[in-house]
């Protein structure tokens, strides 16, 4: 039976933990003892947008779980500019429309433009694929598309374009690659007939399927600008989700099988109709660190067969600690 507010019950041993800024739980995490007696230890975050760069703390600990140790550095990889080949039609070095980037008809090549594909006229596409090549998940890619832009920087009213960003395999060829060779690819894009011109469509595809449509209308007008959209590929476990505009908890346009056969899998980007693509960026989301054969003498006296580890992301908030792995090796 409820009680009424007058006679309710006071809790006075509620104590507030700051659960809700903790930083999530780490994943995937490996322990393996080597030849020479070094630990190497692994695992990936998922750091919200507003942690990153995430930092990770790795403690070790007695197998008892009663005496602290020490803790250790972690290095968790950093992001890395893509690289591009030309995939052989349409290639063009000239940044096509804006006025912070060079007027038309000059010609800059990418790798002085930040890793940037940019057709060279209106009527020109432009495909590349990445030098490197994404081994495992584990992975973040980030891609800024930007719109046609005059030379004041204002969207192209009734401008027709198209840009696609996605995965290929890694020795892909074609101009551009067929959809059966594209296992995940994101088209944003104002088509030409049928529809307005001013609409804008996102699609997601895995392979030849759509998986996802998102149209906005309106938007290439002077009155109604925006600065592009940034496209995010995160590769974890066995999924590929793809995002717009990433932010904290964003949730996914789509969630994809990520079948780990497909691997080693490039990059791949195309453009068109004067829209350009530029600061694709690569993340690792793993972070590894060593316990060493000499750091566990000084600890134990001896090299150990067996550890327990405590390990967590770092909080920006003083005093909260992210969820902890408590781990004891076999």
């Amino acid at each position: 039976m409820l009680e009424s507010l007058d006679d309710a019950a006071m809790i006075t041993d509620w104590a507030w933990t700051g659960r809700s800024l903790m930083p999530r739980r780490i994943l995937n995490f490996i322990a393996i003892n080597d030849a020479s007696h070094d630990w190497f230890i692994q695992f990936k975050g998922q750091p919200r947008a507003s942690e990153e760069p995430a930092e990770y703390a790795v403690e070790i600990w007695t197998t008892d779980g009663t005496t602290y140790k020490r803790t250790l550095d972690v290095f968790p990889t950093q992001g890395v500019a893509a690289m591009f080949y030309d995939m052989g039609i349409g290639y063009a070095y000239s940044d096509y429309y804006g006025a912070t980037k060079p007027p038309i008809g000059n010609t800059t090549t990418y790798a002085n433009k930040n890793n940037l594909i940019a057709p060279s006229s209106s009527g020109t596409f432009a495909y590349i694929k990445s030098i490197q090549a994404i081994e495992t998940s584990g992975i973040r890619i980030d891609v800024k598309a930007d719109v046609p832009r005059d030379g004041t920087d204002v969207e192209l009213a009734d401008t027709t374009f198209s840009s696609v960003f996605g995965l290929i395999g890694a020795d892909v060829t074609g101009t551009p690659p067929s959809n059966s060779d594209i296992p995940f690819q994101v088209q944003w894009f104002t088509p030409t007939s049928p529809g307005d011109p001013s609409d804008k469509y996102i699609q997601v595809y895995n392979y030849a399927t759509k998986v996802y449509e998102l149209v906005t209308n309106g938007m290439g007008s002077a009155a109604n600008v925006r600065a592009g959209e940034t496209f995010t590929i995160l590769l974890i476990g066995n999924e590929c989700k793809i995002y717009r505009n990433y932010t904290d908890d964003a949730k996914p346009l789509a969630v994809m099988n990520l079948d780990p056969s497909i691997f080693p899998m490039r990059i791949y980007a195309g453009a068109s109709g004067g829209a350009d693509m530029l600061n694709f960026m690569i993340r690792g989301l793993t972070a590894p660190t060593i316990y060493s054969s000499r750091q566990q003498i000084a600890d134990f006296g001896s090299n150990q067969t067996q550890i327990r580890i405590k390990a967590y992301q770092k909080s920006k908030y003083p005093g909260i600690k992210g969820i902890i792995t408590d781990y004891t090796t076999p």
